[in-house]
């Protein structure tokens, strides 16, 4: 079976800076992605450029068998086990590599991802339509260099200032960049990013486990048994508005650090972690109003006051205020 020809990424004097670090993120590639592991029998659904969960599946599913590192990233060499690049710097139309030329940088953006990663956002400016831009990268001590490049269109173009854009993302070492310079024709971009807070995934884990242990502490101490996904009451208690408050309370707070876990593994965008951020603030917040006006045992109320703690470093990596509540015992 043929596969597509390999795609471009470097010029002769950058191929060293692309290495086993870089994760290709940009539509063009990612489609080329999807159409090399359908003809090789994977589901990555539509080539639509998009990294959805079908093609992370399929590039999983993928790198399992080639037996590469399982990331469901398009990574460098997940990319040259499907063919889409080679090590020799042509693309499909066999254009030397030296065709690429840096292009005017409009605007550019640079985060920390809450899983740790740095990811850059570029904007170029170019005068004509059909040109096909891309970054490359280079790690220098704390220093992220991007280069912004393009290849020129072929034949009769449309002449029209057209701003085609880029991302570049950096999980491998991440946690040094303090810097990054976005190199392009007219100038250089300078933008600095805050250190990487510690880690974040760890952090949510433990605050997914620990609210899972604090819940079923409390459903303990109010006499409730769990019977697969349901809450068995014990018929000869009484419960109060405050207990139950505090174990509805309990139970979404647990569900959505669980969500938020999932979401931060799933590399998605800051925006939306941020959403669950707050989401999670929130309920930590109407926990703390309702569990100091019940009387619960020194277990739960330990484990609360960790979990407490973890809420605050989360609240604090987005700016959401966050002033954890006294407990009643």
């Amino acid at each position: 079976m043929e596969l597509t020809q390999p795609l471009l990424i470097s010029d002769p004097l950058s191929a060293s800076r692309v290495n086993e670090n870089t994760i290709f993120t940009s539509r063009e590639m990612i489609a080329q992605a999807q159409t090399a592991l359908k003809d090789l029998g994977y589901d990555p659904g539509p080539a639509d450029g998009r990294m959805g969960y079908q093609t992370r599946r399929a590039l999983r599913d993928f790198q399992r068998d080639k037996r590469l590192t399982v990331t469901g990233e398009l990574d460098v060499a997940t990319a040259r086990e499907l063919g889409i690049i080679s090590d020799t710097g042509f693309d499909r139309q066999d254009r030397p590599a030296a065709d690429a030329e840096l292009v005017r940088v409009l605007t550019a953006r640079a985060e920390r991802l809450v899983d740790g990663s740095v990811r850059v956002h570029v904007q170029t400016e170019v005068n004509t339509g059909g040109w096909r831009v891309f970054g490359e990268q280079q790690l220098r001590g704390d220093t992220l260099e991007v280069w912004a490049r393009g290849v020129r269109p072929r034949g009769i173009v449309t002449q029209a200032i057209e701003n085609p854009t880029f991302d570049v993302t950096v999980r491998d070492e991440a946690g040094r960049i303090r810097r990054v310079v976005v190199h392009g024709a007219a100038g250089d971009v300078y933008l600095t990013i805050p250190e990487m807070s510690r880690g974040t995934g760890e952090l949510l884990s433990r605050i997914e486990e620990q609210a899972g242990r604090v819940l079923e502490d409390y459903r303990q101490q109010l006499g409730i048994r769990r019977d697969g996904d349901r809450n068995r009451f014990d018929d000869r208690r009484s419960y109060g508005e405050n207990q139950l408050r505090l174990l509805v309370a309990l139970s979404n707070f647990a569900n959505i650090a669980s969500v938020y876990s999932d979401l931060t593994e799933s590399r998605n965008s800051n925006a939306s972690l941020r959403t669950v951020a707050q989401m999670l603030v929130s309920q930590a917040q109407e926990i703390d109003s309702f569990i100091r006006l019940v009387s619960v045992n020194s277990d739960i109320a330990r484990g609360w006051e960790r979990i407490q703690d973890d809420v605050r470093s989360i609240a604090g990596q987005f700016q959401i205020s966050y002033f954890p509540g006294r407990i009643g015992r």
